[in-house]
């Protein structure tokens, strides 16, 4: 391993440190156009019109839907699980905010119990069965 490579920012001259700051901000440009390009032409096949194998006219949104579903139904699909979890994200993207905004509630709650259980602990303070082997009093064939 070169150990030039991990030298850090902070310690590299200042025409180093322009010379990487330039190449990365090359390479995340060059990405954002690929994405967009990307997103583009899947906007554009979901928008024209396809034809099925029974010679209906689909949509391209039709299409892909009938094909995550094909996919998610599949039991030999390596990929089943992933193609559930997208439609299912499709059709949670139709709550309403009052739907969202109960949702963020709810689990918020849930976090504040599941805080408050492990501050508090399963045992009451000395009850647990750690003090009560350093006691001596726990039985360990019945685990209690």
């Amino acid at each position: 391993m070169n150990d030039e490579n991990l030298k850090p920012l902070n310690k590299r001259t200042k025409s180093e440190q322009r010379e990487i700051a330039r190449k990365g901000g090359k390479a995340s440009g060059e990405s954002r156009r690929r994405k967009a390009n990307l997103r583009k032409a899947v906007n554009a096949a979901l928008l024209d019109k396809h034809m099925s194998l029974n010679g209906k006219e689909l949509t391209g949104e039709e299409l892909l839907a009938a094909a995550l579903f094909i996919s998610a139904s599949d039991p030999n699909n390596r990929n089943q699980v992933g193609a559930a979890k997208l439609i299912v994200q499709l059709i949670d993207q139709d709550k309403s905010a009052a739907d969202v905004k109960e949702q963020k509630a709810r689990i918020e709650k849930l976090k504040a119990d599941a805080r408050r259980t492990e501050t508090a602990g399963d045992y009451a303070a000395g009850d647990d069965p750690i003090s009560a082997a350093i006691k001596g009093e726990f039985d360990f064939e019945q685990g209690k």
